[in-house]
């Protein structure tokens, strides 16, 4: 269970790394934490280690990461939990914008309860455009997610944010998010606020 109740303000940060260890081929570390939005305190660690190929065509891309987590539970206890994730990502222009459809198919191997599988889908619009001198380039997006266990679509989360550039190798990107979920179909859905920050470092 999360410590984050409906309706609270979540910060979120992350910091990734990456470098193109050979042609089309990219390779990723990116480290990730949450914040209780009542007391400020830490309630979740997520490590992720990606390799990237984009050699399929041009509108492709493919990776698979190995995530690691850990997360305070409502008793105080952490959890760990290991996640072997795939990725397809296609990507086209419409009217201007990059436009990207990512799906995201994630075993997870979860400490506190049945390892279970998940697909989520992601589609992302990224402005043609920036803004102010600072660069500040606009997205929105939506992303769905999905038990494959039966249970089926319990999560959808609209995303709003821009990137920016802060050196030629620096990129930040902030935003913000809403998402609505359910534990049980039978239960209230929930309402989260989430503002986040992710630093982005090519090597």
């Amino acid at each position: 269970m999360t410590q984050v109740q409906a309706g609270d303000i979540q910060l979120r940060s992350s910091v990734g790394i990456s470098k193109q260890v050979a042609p089309d081929w990219n390779l990723s570390f990116d480290e990730g934490i949450r914040f209780h939005p009542d007391d400020h305190q830490l309630y979740y660690n997520e490590n992720a280690l990606d390799l990237g190929y984009s050699g399929l065509a041009p509108w492709l891309e493919t990776s698979f990461s190995m995530k690691w987590s850990t997360e305070e539970d409502d008793d105080g206890h952490w959890q760990n939990e290991v996640r072997p994730v795939f990725n397809v990502t296609a990507k086209h222009t419409v009217l201007g914008m990059t436009v990207k459809n990512r799906s995201r198919f994630e075993y997870r191997e979860l400490e506190a309860d049945d390892d279970n599988w998940r697909y989520r889908h992601y589609s992302k619009a990224e402005m043609p455009w920036t803004l102010t001198s600072l660069q500040l380039k606009p997205y929105v997006g939506d992303e769905v997610w999905f038990r494959l266990d039966g249970t089926g679509f319990y999560k959808n989360r609209l995303v709003t944010g821009f990137t920016l550039p802060i050196t030629s190798r620096i990129k930040g990107d902030v935003y913000y998010y809403w998402d609505k979920v359910t534990d049980d179909h039978n239960a209230p859905w929930e309402e989260h606020n989430v503002i986040g920050f992710k630093l982005k470092i090519a090597l």
